[in-house]
Parts: structure tokens; sequence; C-alpha cells
């Protein structure tokens, strides 16, 4: 008589089975969850890079624009010009008025009467190799709190001037500050220091040699 021969199933091969299953899970889920944050990360960084792009690109744009203004009415446009986002301040010079892309602010603008100008930004990317370049490494342009510190990394000017240090400061606005007032285009101690002035709207403080021997 033949005996049918039965092979045995190992009892724990189920289980077994199952612990390996759970195991393989958690590392996909592991390498996943590694994978989401690195988009995520990627994805910041890239609206960062987009939105320096459009500053550079506004920045530029005014330059032009501020040019053909000048050899219309050889003066550079006054200090209010840029402060109204998307209205048509500068037209026909420019079509609209550009502001920061993520903030909505309008970018600081320092005219230095009709002789020269200076507008800067703020990056994103602190190591964008146009910053060193410029020598704003350690902050340019407009202090806008008042800690004596430039708060911009970035800018652009006429020809005539350079982009780096301190180009002014924020000042409270035309009013009483201390028991002095300030007024546009006066050397003012309510500027930081005694060596400035406010610019044409009273709205920044202009470095001006001549008021600390006033």
């Amino acid at each position: 008589m033949n005996k049918v021969s039965q092979k045995s199933t190992p009892v724990h091969s189920h289980s077994r089975s199952n612990a390996f299953t759970v195991i393989e899970l958690l590392v996909a889920l592991a390498i996943l969850s590694m994978l989401i944050l690195l988009t995520v990360a990627n994805f910041h960084k890239f609206i960062a890079q987009g939105y320096d792009a459009r500053r550079k690109s506004d920045l530029k744009a005014y330059r032009i624009a501020f040019e053909r203004y000048y050899e219309d009415k050889k003066c550079w446009p006054p200090g209010d010009a840029i402060l109204v986002c998307g209205s048509d301040a500068l037209q026909p010079y420019l079509s609209a008025i550009l502001c920061d892309p993520r903030t909505k602010k309008p970018y600081h603008y320092v005219p230095l009467g009709c002789s020269s100008y200076k507008l800067y930004t703020e990056l994103d990317n602190t190591d964008d190799p146009d910053i060193s370049s410029l020598g704003c490494t350690n902050g340019c342009g407009v202090d806008t709190n008042g800690d004596l510190e430039a708060d911009d990394n970035y800018g652009v000017g006429s020809g005539n001037v350079s982009i780096q240090g301190t180009a002014g400061s924020a000042t409270p606005p035309p009013g009483t500050t201390g028991g002095k007032k300030c007024y546009a285009d006066i050397c003012s101690s309510c500027c930081p220091g005694t060596q400035y002035r406010c610019d044409s709207v009273g709205i920044f403080c202009i470095s001006d040699l001549s008021c600390g021997s006033q």
C-alpha cells in the first residue's frame, strides 16, 4: 500500500511572513517621509528663487524707467514716486509701480536730489553671489527699523553712486519726535545721528555730512 507523503508546514511561517511585511512597510514609510521632507524643502527653495528673480527683474525695470525719466526731466523721480503698488505714477516710463512679490510692499527708493539715486531690496537667498559682488554681505541700503543697520542686501543705482553701506534710515512721519519736528529736505535730529537730513517726502533719512556742521 502506497503511503501518500505529506509535507509538513512550518508552524511559524505565517507569522514570520507577516513580520517581514511589517518591516518592509516601515522602511517604505520612512523613505516616503524623507522624500516628502526633501520635496517640501526644495519647494520652498524654488519659491524663494522665484521671488529673488522677480526682485532683480523689477529693479532692472525701475533702472531703465528711471533713466528714461531722467533723460526727459534731467532729474530722478521724487521719493514718493514708487510708494503706491500698482499705480501709474511713473507712466509712460513704467506701466505700473512694482513691489516686492512676497511682502507686497514698495522697494526702498532713496533719491539723492537730482544727482543720483539708490534702490534696494532684500533677497531671500543670502548666498546669492550678487550680494557679495555688490559688497552687501553684511547688509546695505535702508535701515527700516531704526537699529542703525542696513536691512537690505541687493540694489541698483545711478552710475555715480555705490550701493554699499547704509543709504538711509526710516524716520517717523512728519510730526513731533522728542519735541522736534521732522520736515522733508531739511537736516533733522529725528534721524539717527546729526549728519542726516530727511528725504523729499520725509520718509527716509539721507546721509548729508553738511548737516553735522550746522
